[in-house]
């Protein structure tokens, strides 16, 4: 099973590249 520490970097990094894809994707629409 993955660590807490393990779990919340990999949460983290997602959250981030959720983060620019959505910004890339409303700087190109807006």
């Amino acid at each position: 099973s993955m660590s807490v520490w393990n779990l919340l970097r990999e949460f983290r990094i997602r959250k981030v590249h959720m983060a620019v894809v959505l910004n890339e994707y409303g700087g190109t629409v807006g």
